[in-house]
């Protein structure tokens, strides 16, 4: 199941979906043959959680939004 949201962003169409077993299977098999490309925009300790998401809300990063856990 995947749905299309419009944010406003030009150029940006996020899909939100439900994976199942054999997806994220795929999804694996993809990046451990380093087909699968994610461009990471920012990292952000957790500490800071809250300050990815008011870049997120704000379209301040291109790319994948990354919380570093520990």
């Amino acid at each position: 199941m995947a749905s299309l949201v419009d944010i406003g962003v030009p150029g940006v169409a996020p899909v939100f979906c439900r994976m199942d077993h054999a997806d994220l299977t795929a999804l694996l098999e993809l990046a451990e043959a380093d087909k699968l490309h994610i461009r990471i925009g920012a990292t952000y300790p957790l500490a800071r959680a809250a300050d990815a998401q008011r870049a997120l809300a704000a379209g301040e990063t291109s790319g994948k939004i990354v919380i570093e856990i520990g």
